[in-house]
């Protein structure tokens, strides 16, 4: 919830920022756009759309670590959401065909993503699991974003 509720209300209150959905996003590379998913969707009514860089869409953690039980790790399992539970929330995601993490994920993802969600996606031939692969994209990216949430246009 620090993330969700906390950040936001303390943006809201130190800045002159827009406070609609419309108007908040969230962007992240690799665990953190599984990051970016996860709050967009889970928290539908403050984050309207999200940006999903080479992400992942449920609880990666190496052999032995698992943090979370099955049944908790389902609840963070952001395929499953999206078939069974879509927010209203847009989406913009990419990942590369040569990436053996995202890829795989993403694929299986954008299969299972359903109305009222909305999934733009941008999957290169070529790249890997790597920053170099992204800087391509961002021009789209912000393209996207700018024609997805309003609060993005500009004035």
């Amino acid at each position: 919830t620090w993330l969700a509720s906390d950040l936001p209300q303390w943006v809201t209150t130190h800045f002159r920022v827009r406070t609609d959905r419309a108007s908040w996003a969230l962007q992240g590379y690799s665990y953190g756009g599984w990051c970016a998913a996860l709050l967009s969707m889970r928290h539908p009514a403050v984050f309207g759309a999200a940006m999903v860089l080479m992400g992942y869409f449920r609880p990666e953690f190496n052999r032995g670590a698992m943090l979370l039980t099955s049944a908790q790790a389902q609840a963070y399992n952001l395929t499953t959401m999206a078939t069974h539970h879509p927010p209203p929330v847009s989406m913009w995601v990419m990942a590369s065909k040569a990436d053996p993490y995202a890829y795989p994920a993403t694929a299986r993802f954008l299969k299972a993503v359903r109305s009222p969600m909305a999934v733009t996606a941008s999957i290169l031939p070529a790249g890997g699991h790597n920053v170099s692969t992204i800087e391509p994209v961002l021009p789209d990216m912000l393209r996207w974003l700018a024609a997805t949430a309003k609060g993005f246009r500009p004035a």
